[in-house]
């Protein structure tokens, strides 16, 4: 039996689920005309071809003769709830699926409870034949299958109808060329987006209305064309972006090791200049030191001379050790006025605060000589 009618219609659900709005009225009087013209012809089976059923790896197919359920769209939830009930055409399917791999098509049958059916399978139906009275058969829209590739299963699909007999008619849904508003935008006030998409969409409507497989293949071929230039163009900016980042990265990680490395030098170099001075002072307070001890050897030498001094504090102390350590003193004075003026400020300095040390020592042992003297002759 040959194809009796074919359809192509639109999936969105909102002129399906607020068919009050006005911007929606010619799209449902376009329905209503399609569902008389689908009735009038009164197939035995309708095949659903939906691009909004997307298949990746094989070709699916609805294998489960009654499928109900409950649909919320993933876009337009908000606007309510998608049921449906349809019945299948197992035989006419299952001839399909076996039919597939003649022309290189690996396909598989969907039968379990429970399987989302897509919107716009759901909208179609529930347009066209609102009652549910035809059988369908539903087929998935692979992603990787081009327009020969789809041109064939459609050629299967219509021998094997006719193969069994069966009064077929051809339902595709999906979308022509368009876009979307980048604003909020009310039902009410809901219009095409862009002139040049309207005129793009009625020339290959009339195309398609003419019934010239090669004019629509020509069609689909400058689309693609146009489709793969768009892409092609995009990978490129892609490609670019991609680069320039990949660029801008290995400029910071260039521009980072430099900076980590001025810094780890900059730390050397403070660290080698820390080192040096640590040096030089150790090498200042070992002369010092060493003057220091040069000096007090030299005075620990001379002779003590008789002076006044020396009488006077061993007359106080009452010994004879104690006045000559008390000359030993002030030879050691003597040496070091005579050392300064020769040696430099910092051995001279040095120099006084070790005689300085030892002077206070000194008369500390003097003081307690005095007192353990004095403590001897009270007892």
């Amino acid at each position: 039996m040959p194809l009796v009618a074919a359809f192509l219609v639109p999936g969105q659900p909102l002129h399906f689920l607020r068919p009050k709005e006005p911007p929606y009225a010619a799209l449902l009087q376009g329905h209503a005309e399609a569902a008389q013209a689908l009735a009038a012809a009164r197939p035995e089976v309708l095949v659903v071809y939906s691009t909004q059923w997307i298949a990746v790896l094989d070709e699916l197919w609805q294998l489960r003769p009654h499928v109900q359920g409950l649909h919320v769209d993933e876009n337009w939830y908000e606007y309510g709830d998608l049921p449906f009930d349809l019945r299948i055409d197992t035989e006419l399917t299952a001839a399909c699926i076996a039919a597939t791999p003649a022309i290189g098509v690996r396909s598989k049958g969907v039968d379990y409870d429970g399987f989302p059916i897509d919107t716009g399978t759901i909208v179609a139906t529930g347009f066209l034949d609102p009652s549910g009275g035809c059988p369908l058969v539903l087929a998935a829209n692979n992603v990787y299958h081009d327009w020969s590739r789809t041109a064939e299963l459609g050629g299967l699909v219509a021998a094997q109808a006719e193969a069994l007999g069966r009064r077929y008619a051809v339902l595709g849904v999906g979308g022509l060329s368009g876009g979307a508003y980048r604003h909020e935008v009310e039902l009410r006030d809901d219009a095409l987006c862009s002139v040049s998409h309207d005129e793009l969409n009625r020339r290959f409507l009339r195309t398609l209305e003419a019934g010239d497989p090669a004019a629509l293949a020509a069609a689909e071929s400058a689309a693609a064309r146009a489709e793969a230039a768009a892409a092609h163009a995009s990978a490129s900016a892609a490609r670019i972006a991609s680069s320039s980042a990949r660029s801008a990265d290995r400029s910071r990680a260039r521009c980072c090791a430099a900076a980590a490395a001025a810094a780890s030098a900059a730390c050397a170099a403070c660290a080698a200049a820390r080192a040096a001075r640590a040096a030089r002072t150790a090498a200042r307070a070992s002369a010092l030191s060493a003057s220091m001890r040069r000096c007090m050897k030299t005075a620990m030498r001379l002779p003590p001379p008789a002076s006044p001094c020396a009488s006077a504090c061993a007359t106080s102390a009452g010994s004879t050790g104690l006045s000559a350590k008390l000359s030993r003193r002030k030879a050691s004075m003597q040496v070091l006025q005579t050392s300064c003026k020769r040696a430099s400020w910092p051995s001279c300095l040095a120099s006084s605060q070790g005689l300085l040390a030892s002077t206070y020592s000194f008369t500390r042992s003097a003081k307690a000589m005095v007192s353990r003297k004095a403590l001897a002759q009270s007892r």
